[in-house]
């Protein structure tokens, strides 16, 4: 049986390097792709409508996709990449098979939380304008990141530290939270199999999880211990585990 190609899209200050060791272990076509940047260089964020970056984005992968002779393909999206790939998966729903979202949020239900995701945006986008990389430290002292071990802390910053930082002031703006149309139904109305990953210590994204879970029955949520919010790399061998259960062992032609 053929396996579709497997495409990978990493998450916020991430970089395709992000699934570096998956990649080598993946037993397959697997694609690593970087975010499309905004593009509303001017600081005309402001005015965009909710999705309208995140569906920019989705369109410009399929396009990048489309130059590598990949049509159809299995997705998975960690975080900002998941929610990306939630809007690929809506738009373009005769493309994407199979979806895995690791900790991605489908949408924030009300304008007043809207309203605060973008100011939470706000101000880290101005933080990091203003000190770069020197205000990682303090960004994985975040609650969210509360799990991670002090020797990964430690990587993910070196590994952030180097990459380049002129873009990513812009990126936090134009993909906030805050800035996405709730997409919900979107994933449960699916009449392709979902998998939601999450860490058991990352309450926020269990709850998530869940919600999808109980509203969908193409819809399967796997809770792994013993991690929070960077599954892939806080577990990579049970998140290696799940996606080859999920992927490989249960493919078949008609999904």
């Amino acid at each position: 049986m053929k396996v579709r190609p497997l495409v990978a899209l990493h998450g916020f200050m991430g970089s395709p390097s992000t699934f570096n060791a998956l990649a080598q272990h993946w037993d397959g076509n697997f694609v690593a792709l970087p975010l499309p940047k905004p593009s509303s260089p001017n600081n005309a964020s402001a005015a965009l409508t909710l999705s309208s970056a995140h569906e920019q984005a989705a369109r410009e992968i399929l396009a990048d996709l489309a130059t590598k002779g990949i049509q159809e393909f299995d997705l998975l999206g960690y975080s900002l990449g998941g929610r990306i790939a939630i809007h690929l998966a809506r738009l373009f729903p005769e493309r994407v098979h199979r979806l895995v979202l690791e900790a991605a949020h489908p949408g924030l239900d009300s304008e007043s939380e809207r309203d605060a995701r973008r100011e939470h945006d706000r101000h880290w986008a101005e933080r990091i304008r203003r000190d770069g990389p020197g205000m990682l430290g303090e960004w994985y002292e975040q609650s969210v990141f509360a799990s991670l071990s002090a020797s990964l802390r430690e990587e993910l910053i070196q590994e952030k530290s180097r990459q380049s930082w002129s873009s990513i002031p812009r990126v936090l703006d134009s993909f906030s939270l805050g800035r996405q149309a709730p997409h919900w139904d979107a994933l449960t109305e699916r009449s392709r199999p979902t998998l939601f990953i999450s860490g058991q210590m990352d309450l926020r994204y269990s709850q998530v999880g869940d919600r999808l879970e109980t509203q969908s029955r193409q819809i399967r949520h796997i809770s792994v211990p013993r991690a929070g919010h960077v599954v892939h790399r806080e577990q990579p061998e049970a998140y290696l585990g799940a996606l080859q259960s999920f992927l490989i062992q249960e493919s078949s032609p008609n999904t």
